[in-house]
């Protein structure tokens, strides 16, 4: 996990923008209080709502990089424990844990896609519409993680165990990071610094 989490900084901000808007939201996390311009035109995206059916979920809003990892994520598709024992079922199980818990989940994983490819992704879904027993609703981040160059080895799916602590060390991370800065220099010319 360890280079999977390097190749995830590159998305740390947005990451650590959804954890924070949804942790802003009203203590029930009500759907219709989802702010589209708080999370940022970068961000939406990586997004996909999901709402709760009996047996499942239905996608109702999914961002183009979440419908580019495959073609069973788009608008009006479901996921149920039918269709997703054989494709996603870890992904799948994370979801329904999400809604029961109405606790943040988060993994990184790889998709199975037909030809075979099994592109790898870090995904962070979050509740919404707690107000009852379970989250009647999903707020679900994906982001794809570029694929190791020259490792044919196959990476372990991995959950986080803990979201807030994860976000916590992500944020860490951010600041302990070289910051670039302008600085002047001889003759008045600017250029760029690391500090």
């Amino acid at each position: 996990m360890t280079s999977e989490r390097s190749q995830l900084l590159v998305n740390r901000d947005q990451i650590c923008r959804l954890y924070g808007v949804w942790s802003e939201m009203p203590e029930d996390k009500p759907r219709r209080a989802l702010d589209p311009l708080a999370l940022g035109a970068p961000l939406l995206p990586n997004l996909a709502l999901l709402k709760a059916l009996p047996d499942g979920f239905q996608y109702d809003l999914v961002g183009e990089r979440v419908s580019e990892l495959s073609n069973a994520f788009h608008r009006g598709a479901t996921a149920s424990v039918e269709k997703e024992t054989a494709r996603r079922p870890d992904l799948f199980r994370q979801m329904r844990a999400v809604a029961r818990t109405r606790q943040p989940g988060a993994r990184f994983a790889a998709l199975d896609n037909p030809s075979g490819y099994r592109p790898r992704y870090f995904s962070m879904i979050l509740p919404l519409s707690i107000d009852g027993g379970t989250a009647r609703d999903l707020l679900l981040g994906v982001w794809p993680l570029p694929a190791c160059a020259g490792s044919g080895e196959e990476m372990p799916e991995d959950d986080v165990a803990s979201v807030p602590q994860f976000i916590d060390s992500l944020r860490c991370e951010r600041r302990a990071s070289p910051k670039t800065v302008m600085c002047r220099i001889a003759f008045g010319e600017e250029s760029l610094a690391s500090r």
